[in-house]
């Protein structure tokens, strides 16, 4: 079950589509298709690798959307690639907060000891005994011998 905890418009690299902090991500999704449109994921950021996070004024005013630029640093030896990553939004400041309280959350969670988990063991010992016609190790539970055939008793 997926955990959604914000989402807005917003464009990335050109692509118009949705900005969402889910599962301890930010995930940039497009939708694509007329008759049966889909969403695409673009890129996902985890939030454990951001280094920090940036509001900068925007170069191009994209139309819907403000000047103002969601900019997220990544930590390059946790997520390697892009280490800097631009996002288009209408208020990049609540962005900041909102990404911020997740990663406070999830940093709680992750705190937090595991529950143990108990596995049930079952322990079969497999006694054999010599065939008393041919010398074969046979089991006790088998009625004949596997080997020469013969009856046991």
């Amino acid at each position: 079950m997926s955990r959604l905890t914000y989402s807005s418009t917003a464009s990335y690299r050109g692509n118009s589509g949705i900005l969402k902090i889910e599962n301890g991500s930010l995930v940039f999704v497009r939708k694509s298709g007329i008759v049966n449109p889909k969403e695409f994921v673009v890129q996902t950021v985890p939030l454990s690798s951001i280094r920090s996070l940036d509001v900068q004024g925007g170069k191009i005013p994209l139309p819907g959307i403000r000047g103002s630029v969601l900019v997220v640093f990544v930590d390059a030896s946790k997520l390697p690639g892009i280490p800097r990553h631009e996002f288009h939004v209408a208020s990049p400041r609540e962005w900041i907060s909102a990404i911020q309280s997740e990663m406070k959350t999830d940093a709680a969670q992750q705190a937090r000891p595991p529950q143990p988990t108990y596995v049930k063991e079952i322990v079969r010992e497999v006694v054999k005994y010599p065939c008393p016609f041919c010398s074969s190790l046979i089991e006790v539970t088998s009625a004949r011998c596997q080997f020469c055939g013969a009856p046991q008793r």
